[in-house]
């Protein structure tokens, strides 16, 4: 995604003319490997305390309907939970309640999967403001954990921008195609990308999010860098 954003090749133009690129590949790709697996260790952390804690929610309101059907047989809920085991309800669950004595279940129960429930909300933005949101509850001190979560995610997108405008500013103005000092241009380009930014604060702007995410950073971003390997390599001259 750096080659095809041009970020990569931006800030490489400002090395030496004599500089080890191979060294500077390893070394990016061994920090992008470290970081990715520290966040993916934190975000699935997070994900596993979410599903099991929406899977008890969801078993506790099954049991709270089951005492609604049935009840005749308990005399409160804490003697149905005594009663039926959660490893017991789940085993019903996966037998669709056929002999279980509970078959009227079958029709109303919510069929609680640790995999429907972690889905539902672990994808684009309803990863980082809803299940992380809800975790960061949970947390000691909340209100701190919330600021520092919020500022990460407040310098992760001005990371971003920096590294794709300097892909953008960097090749026009070195190929002479806009004649304006830099900070002017910057400016102009900023507040340009500040107007398109305003389609994402609309009340449509979720859906105006899943479109750009969609369709922008995918398969037209792996043939922008797939055709500019080849132009390096074979046209320009790899030596």
């Amino acid at each position: 995604m750096g080659l095809g954003f041009g970020g990569l090749v931006a800030f490489g133009s400002y090395n030496p003319i004599k500089n080890n690129c191979k060294k500077d590949a390893y070394l990016l790709s061994a920090a992008n490997l470290a970081t990715s697996l520290y966040t993916a260790f934190c975000v699935f952390c997070v994900l596993g305390f979410m599903g099991h804690k929406g899977y008890t929610s969801c078993i506790q309101s099954e049991m709270v309907t089951l005492m609604e059907i049935y009840s005749g047989k308990f005399a409160s809920l804490q003697e149905l939970q005594n009663t039926i085991s959660l490893d017991d309800y789940k085993l019903m669950m996966d037998n669709k309640f056929v002999g279980s004595g509970f078959e009227n279940m079958a029709n109303v129960s919510k069929y609680c999967d640790y995999a429907t429930i972690i889905s539902q909300a672990a994808e684009g933005t309803g990863l980082a403001f809803v299940v992380f949101t809800e975790a960061i509850l949970q947390f000691p001190i909340p209100p701190l954990w919330s600021l520092m979560f919020f500022m990460m995610l407040l310098m992760l997108g001005l990371g971003s921008m920096f590294g794709t405008l300097e892909g953008v500013i960097t090749s026009l103005n070195d190929s002479q195609l806009v004649r304006l000092e830099k900070p002017v241009f910057t400016g102009i380009l900023c507040g340009i990308s500040c107007l398109i930014g305003l389609l994402f604060v609309t009340k449509a702007g979720q859906y105006w999010v899943a479109l750009f995410d969609q369709f922008t950073g995918t398969y037209a971003l792996l043939c922008v860098a797939f055709f500019e390997i080849i132009a390096v390599i074979y046209v320009y001259g790899y030596k």
